[in-house]
């Protein structure tokens, strides 16, 4: 689904973002890459994190990448059985935008107002469906384009209608009335 062939998925699925932090650096070391497409932050609200704690491990592991690695950073998305966390996900999603506007490396990618749209979910509200990750890797593809400047990615991720069509199909919903 990515780009090259050179593409390698590593993850911890569940893990909380501080075992991703933890794992950041062993990750790096092993593999050298030139970005690092890092996911996560909604399993710590099932976990009652604060979103400043959050961040706080993010920057930890995002510490041990070298600022010639770019990081795409994938913000929080509103999925379907995430409501009660609607709040903290809006100012976590914050919090990571204003950490990454003051990162060298960081790209924060905004994902809440184009991942409402109806489809977008499995009927288990949470995971997301076949046009959910085309969306998705629409985005990654567009970011991880080697081309592209620090400072136009960064534009680039906060709305990503210009690259992927499928991006302006998101009704105005409840979860875009609260922000």
């Amino acid at each position: 689904r990515y780009p090259t062939n050179e593409t390698v998925r590593v993850g911890v699925s569940g893990a909380e973002m501080r075992d991703m932090a933890l794992y950041a650096s062993r990750f790096v070391e092993k593999y050298a890459p030139q970005t690092v497409v890092w996911v996560g932050g909604a399993n710590d609200f099932y976990a009652s994190q604060e979103p400043k704690d959050i961040v706080e491990y993010f920057r930890a592991g995002a510490a041990a990448i070298p600022n010639s690695t770019r990081i795409i950073y994938m913000g929080t998305k509103p999925e379907l059985v995430s409501v009660p966390f609607y709040g903290g996900y809006l100012e976590y999603n914050q919090l990571m935008k204003a950490h990454a506007a003051g990162t060298p490396n960081v790209v924060y990618v905004n994902n809440w107002d184009d991942m409402q749209a109806d489809g977008m979910y499995h009927w288990d509200g949470l995971h997301l469906s076949q046009e959910g990750y085309d969306l998705w890797n629409c985005k990654v593809n567009a970011l991880l384009r080697p081309e592209l400047s620090l400072a136009d990615a960064r534009r680039l991720a906060m709305n990503m209608s210009e690259v992927c069509p499928i991006a302006n199909r998101a009704p105005a919903t409840r979860a875009s009335r609260l922000r």
